[in-house]
């Protein structure tokens, strides 16, 4: 849910995803893949504090369990999306597929916010 990709303030730069996703099963699972219709590639990230400076790097998984829910926001879990097609503009939407650990997808509607909007 609440799932929106904010474009780059500039245009050969990243874009970043954020949304909250949950795991209403019984069994714990790992998001290991994100594609982004319009993007020439996606990476799962997280940051971290590293002596007084965030650092972000690329994830092989997050996981979710049973029960629980994860964030991607500023500062934790995200999706970044490189190559942003510029034909991806502010209020429209495009579409994000999530792959877990055993192959099964999600795809849902992701909503497009320019680079100073909410995040």
């Amino acid at each position: 849910t609440n799932a929106r990709l904010m474009l780059p303030a500039v245009s050969d730069r990243p874009g970043a995803i954020y949304f909250d996703v949950e795991n209403t099963g019984d069994r714990n699972y790992a998001i290991r893949r994100a594609d982004v219709e319009g993007a020439g590639s996606a990476e799962l990230h997280g940051s971290m504090e590293m002596n007084g400076q965030m650092m972000m790097d690329s994830v092989g998984q997050v996981l979710v369990n049973a029960g629980e829910s994860e964030n991607f926001a500023p500062g934790g879990f995200h999706v970044m999306v490189f190559d942003v097609d510029p034909a991806l503009e502010a209020g429209g939407t495009t579409d994000m597929t999530l792959t877990v650990v055993g192959g099964k997808q999600k795809t849902f509607p992701v909503e497009i916010r320019a680079a100073g909007d909410e995040r």
